[in-house]
């Protein structure tokens, strides 16, 4: 998986890094993870600023503790970030990649990035809201930009070689762009399209954009 976001270091009690085989170490380990999964079930029930007393709560996990592991709000905040993007990852893969008609192509692109958002979409309200005191998620935003590159040029290759710098330089852009949280918010939210009608709004605009240039069989 690209390492989206930095991983951060789990603290001990000592404020030092013990082995993995300490049983303290792995109760902490255990005990951060339900920390971060707390954070993460609050934001997806759409409380996107959770107390502290919401994720002691939820978690079982008391705030001294809670302490020990993360810094601050902000430092859980990005360890919840990078947890969310790692889960979602497997939603991401495209088995057959590049292969098939270019309309089987398009609607496995569709399919992935749908897929990802009902996982991340939260955390993406989330990351952006925290990018002011937390600078590491805008790194990861970027990467997650440049993963979307990378999807687009492998699984529309044919088409991509057979454009002019400047085309593939416009059709990247729009994908881009359709393809991000900001688009995608504006699509369900602002315009109401669900699922459905989002993918059918990506595929006329990604046909439009690709079928001049699939070489002919």
């Amino acid at each position: 998986m690209a390492d989206l976001i930095p991983e951060t270091t789990v603290p001990s009690s000592s404020g030092t890094t013990r082995g993995v085989a300490d049983g303290r170490v792995a109760l902490r380990m255990r005990n951060r993870q339900r920390v971060i999964d707390a954070l993460i079930e609050l934001v997806d029930e759409g409380d996107m600023s959770p107390s502290m007393e919401s994720i002691v709560e939820r978690s079982g996990v008391s705030e001294r503790s809670v302490f020990r592991y993360f810094t601050d709000l902000a430092d859980l905040s990005l360890a919840a970030v990078r947890a969310v993007m790692e889960r979602a990852e497997p939603a991401r893969v495209i088995l057959d990649k590049g292969e098939g008609t270019l309309e089987h192509r398009i609607d496995q692109m569709i399919a992935s990035r749908l897929r990802v958002s009902a996982l991340t979409h939260s955390f993406g309200m989330l990351a952006r809201r925290k990018l002011a005191v937390v600078p590491e998620i805008q790194q990861g935003l970027t990467n997650v930009v440049i993963l979307l590159r990378s999807q687009f040029e492998e699984q529309f290759a044919p088409e991509i070689a057979a454009m002019s710098d400047a085309e593939v330089a416009v059709a990247m852009d729009v994908f881009v762009t359709m393809f991000s949280f900001e688009g995608l918010d504006v699509m369900w939210r602002q315009l109401g399209n669900d699922h459905t009608a989002v993918a059918d709004r990506w595929r006329v605009v990604m046909t439009a954009l690709l079928a001049p240039h699939t070489p002919s069989v």
